[in-house]
């Protein structure tokens, strides 16, 4: 929620910097004033360091901060309170890669892509072979997963 309120306040910012910009360079060509051009270029800075900003958290910051979050999730969760004699997994993989065994409450069993930060409130998003979105889960404490479906809240936890 602040970085959206912040992101478009850099825009409004960043805007009317542009514009002012080019106004002082309409104006220094109509008038051949350096002064004009040196405001116009000093101006012009707002925008570049802000877009420089803005870059810089979201192709930067946050893909480094969501590939530490993966890091520390990585490894094998048990299902908790499994009804079955088989010890149900869930099994994430470095390069993002996530296995898990065919659990009732859950339509989808195999392999498949799982990545952090793909919404607001920090859940894994877990991707089929096709790129399809097949469930997410709700991470907890760098040792807990739970996956909600139809109504149903499986927990795993970590083992490995």
């Amino acid at each position: 929620m602040t970085e959206s309120f912040l992101l478009i306040i850099f825009f409004i910012i960043g805007g009317l910097a542009a514009l002012l910009s080019v106004f002082f360079f309409v104006v220094a060509l109509i008038r051949k004033s350096k002064t004009m051009l040196y405001l116009g270029l000093g101006v012009s800075i707002i925008p570049i360091v802000l877009y420089g900003l803005t870059f810089w958290f979201y192709d930067v910051h946050l893909p480094r901060q969501y590939q530490q979050e993966e890091t520390n999730y990585l490894g094998t969760y048990k299902l908790q309170n499994s009804q079955s004699n088989k010890t149900l997994e869930l099994r994430l993989y470095s390069k993002n890669i996530f296995e898990i065994d065919k659990i009732k409450g859950i339509r989808f069993s195999g392999k498949g892509i799982w990545k952090a930060g793909q919404t607001d409130d920090g859940q894994f998003t877990f991707y089929d072979n096709n790129n399809s979105i097949v469930f997410w889960a709700w991470p907890f404490d760098n040792n807990r997963i739970e996956i909600e479906e139809n109504g149903t809240t499986l927990k795993f936890i970590k083992i490995e």
